[in-house]
């Protein structure tokens, strides 16, 4: 198993996805979700425990350039990630914050 696994495939992808991922998930994981649509938390909790599934939003401005490039434009990005307090959640934040960059809230 491993600490955490962040879930962004589309949509409708994502029953297959979930069942694939299951293996990776053990008693201490955790399951952040970026994806559009309001029912992807759900989906993945009909796959795993539901406290092991984080709902999450992502806010960023971009681009198709061309063919396999996508550009950033606008403001910082950043990233929503669940309601609850949650230890790995913020180990994450640090992690994104100190890579990247990234401003996850």
């Amino acid at each position: 198993p491993v600490d955490l696994v962040i879930f962004a495939v589309k949509l409708y992808d994502s029953e297959g996805a979930a069942a694939s991922i299951a293996p990776l998930v053990g008693v201490n994981t955790r399951v952040v979700t970026l994806q559009n649509g309001i029912d992807s938390v759900e989906i993945l909790r009909r796959h795993l425990q539901r406290d092991r599934v984080i709902g999450g939003a992502t806010y960023l401005s971009g681009f198709i350039s061309k063919p396999g490039e996508v550009v950033h434009s606008g403001g910082l990005p950043h990233i929503l990630v669940g309601g609850q307090h949650d230890p790995v959640i913020e180990q994450l934040k640090g992690l994104c914050d100190r890579a990247i960059g990234l401003e996850l809230k």
